[in-house]
């Protein structure tokens, strides 16, 4: 079979009426057999259908996950129940992201949720009853056909202390975080003057051994995360820039990178007996600036009614 959305309507909620599929895979190994989670709604004056795809297949560098989750942008003819789309397009990069939902907040903010693991991976929190977690709530936001994610405003209420906040010149591996177990970073590089070829940012153990390797090329725009405990890594294009961003967030057992202003994202689980520790390291000198803070523990109240 081939996976496709359905559209009922209804005057009450109640009764239903079948109006029949608004879209559909064109093939499996490039669409998928089922759509799973489809979420319709509109940003900036576009259709966007959400969903998590099972079933198509790697193609290179791209779809790499067991399943995927992505977007259609389109119209929706209600004249025709049809939705006329361009093509797929993989919303998150990382290992662990799938079952996005999304909702309107009551300032107009398209909101974000999604679950931080995937099918058929090993879980070890399910010895305590749970299976994965989910993400920090995103925003999307469309700009040039492209959604962008961040995390949403009210995560900042989080914040406890500033751990540092500086701007120099790297020239060495550097260490920005120590043994911190819930860390918020956002950091500008400047490649304006880089000489060099690559940069990366380690996530790493008590043992300094690196658990989690997020690498960018300069020159082929490319960031490639790499983890200890699997063999397939990750992969991302960015448009390019001499500015590059991180906004990162890490909490006891997982990390979101947000690059360049949501452009791109990875969403990671880790499991480490201790608190990690984050480096960064490059093959030339390079400008840096960068905000650390400490994140609270507890949950937080969003707010919203």
């Amino acid at each position: 079979g081939l996976g496709r959305v359905i559209l009922y309507k209804s005057a009450n909620l109640v009764d239903w009426t079948y109006l029949g599929p608004i879209a559909k895979a064109k093939t499996r190994k490039t669409e998928g057999y089922m759509w799973e989670c489809p979420d319709l709604f509109s940003l900036d004056n576009q259709d966007i259908l959400l969903l998590s795809p099972q079933g198509i297949e790697p193609q290179a560098k791209k779809y790499l996950n067991l399943n995927q989750t992505g977007y259609f942008i389109g119209e929706l003819d209600l004249t025709t129940n049809q939705f006329k789309r361009a093509a797929f397009t993989e919303l998150d990069h990382g290992h662990d992201f799938y079952a996005t939902q999304t909702m309107l907040a009551p300032d107009g903010r398209r909101l974000l949720f999604a679950w931080m693991a995937m099918w058929e991976k090993h879980m070890p929190e399910q010895q305590d009853g749970w299976a994965g977690a989910l993400i920090f709530p995103r925003e999307l936001k469309l700009k040039g056909n492209h959604l962008y994610m961040n995390p949403v405003k009210e995560l900042t209420q989080l914040r406890t202390s500033t751990l540092s906040s500086q701007q120099f010149e790297l020239s060495q591996a550097t260490q920005l975080v120590k043994t911190q177990a819930q860390v918020e970073l956002q950091l500008t590089l400047d490649l304006n003057n880089f000489k060099g070829h690559h940069f990366n940012l380690n996530l790493t153990d008590d043992h300094d051994v690196a658990q989690l390797i997020l690498n960018y090329d300069i020159a082929t725009h490319e960031f490639t995360l790499k983890r200890k405990d699997r063999s397939d890594p990750r992969y991302a294009t960015i448009k390019p820039t001499n500015i590059i961003e991180l906004h990162i967030l890490v909490d006891t057992s997982s990390i979101e990178i947000f690059i360049n202003s949501g452009e791109t994202v990875f969403t990671e689980r880790f499991y480490l007996p201790t608190k990690p520790s984050i480096w960064l390291n490059s093959d030339s000198p390079l400008m840096l600036k960068s905000e650390i803070y400490q994140l609270s523990n507890e949950a937080i109240d969003y707010g919203i009614n």
